[in-house]
């Protein structure tokens, strides 16, 4: 599997624009080249499912040097781009 070619984060503290623009070029890479809104639904339209989700925890994991806890996997911090970022800005403070 290659490595995206995306916007990279040098900071420690990652702010919830900075990862918006990240999540937006990942899941356009992802997606075939479509945009989404930052409040556009990932789970209830499909974009993302098990597997999609254990993709793109592997690469903030790796991206933002951050780590998901077991407690964060709540429906609702994967439903937007914003709520994900959000979720990062949170674990990278």
């Amino acid at each position: 599997m290659g490595h995206l070619d995306l916007p990279t984060i040098e900071d420690q503290r990652v702010t919830d624009v900075q990862a918006i623009e990240h999540l937006q070029a990942y899941f356009a890479k992802e997606q075939g080249g479509k945009n989404l809104a930052p409040d556009d639904g990932l789970l209830s339209s499909g974009l993302l499912d098990s597997l999609a989700i254990v993709k793109l925890l592997s690469h903030l994991e790796e991206e933002f040097d951050v780590e998901i806890d077991d407690a964060d996997f709540d429906p609702e911090n994967f439903e937007t781009i914003a709520s994900i970022a959000a979720l990062i800005s949170s674990q990278s403070a």
